[in-house]
């Protein structure tokens, strides 16, 4: 493992070997690993704990301030040993004009922002603390995308944005509002690698129009990485599916 490898290779300097990073939700390898996946308190900070056991250079690693108000659980009915049965499938958000109303920061709220960097450096030390071998980044999970999937599920957010895109654009604004402000209290926390997280594709390509992403998405990725690319941080883009049609 090599904390210095991962951070080498993500200022693009030669590296001995290609840097590792898993992401690790399978309760055997757990065990195997010499972890309870029963037990909370093995569970905090398992994936470093785990990188840190499996001489993997960098942990996948986001973690982001609580959110308040309506969201939804992302259609997710799955079943997990340790807190049992989640079906909560719902969402508090009957209409479109009702997603169109939404305002991200006023009704998520944006913690003051010596809270929040307090409250990342502590997540930072806690996971340093149990992997000193390995890079932890910051990030946040729900960027700009994911947020609008989180927060309206996919049936309400696919039904929002076409026919009213500008009317969109204004919640898009609220969650880059809140992206830009953890964005900054990670780079006073004394973040090494941030990592943005956007599911914005799925295996058969994009969800919506490339120009779309362009026009009102990836703009808005710039303003966020803004604060950190001005200390040198590297930023990982992660995103699940196929994006291969935003590259020429």
């Amino acid at each position: 493992m090599s904390r210095e490898r991962a951070m080498a290779a993500l200022r693009l300097q030669p590296t001995d070997a290609i840097p590792r990073m898993e992401m690790i939700d399978n309760d055997e390898l757990m065990r195997r690993a010499g972890f309870d996946p029963a037990s909370p308190l093995e569970m905090e900070n398992i994936w470093p704990k785990l990188s840190q056991a499996l001489g993997l250079d960098i942990v996948c690693h986001q973690y982001e301030m609580p959110a308040k108000g309506r969201y939804t659980r992302l259609g997710h009915a799955e079943w997990n040993t340790p807190w049992g049965y989640d079906g909560e499938t719902g969402c508090p958000f009957a209409t479109t004009d009702e997603v169109l109303a939404f305002d991200p920061a006023a009704e998520w709220g944006v913690a003051p922002h010596a809270d929040t960097v307090a409250e990342f450096r502590r997540v930072l030390d806690a996971a340093r603390a149990v992997a000193p071998d390995v890079a932890v980044p910051g990030g946040r999970y729900n960027t700009v995308f994911s947020a609008c999937i989180r927060a309206f599920g996919w049936e309400m957010f696919l039904a929002s944005v076409p026919g009213h895109e500008r009317e969109f654009d204004r919640v898009l604004e609220g969650f880059t509002e809140i992206s830009i402000a953890e964005s900054r209290a990670w780079a006073d926390a004394g973040v090494e690698v941030f990592m943005t997280h956007d599911d914005i594709a799925w295996t058969s390509g994009p969800v919506f129009a490339p120009d779309w992403y362009r026009r009102y998405v990836f703009p808005r990725y710039t303003r966020i990485w803004q604060p950190l690319k001005e200390r040198g941080i590297p930023v990982i883009y992660l995103s699940d599916g196929d994006y291969s049609p935003f590259v020429d």
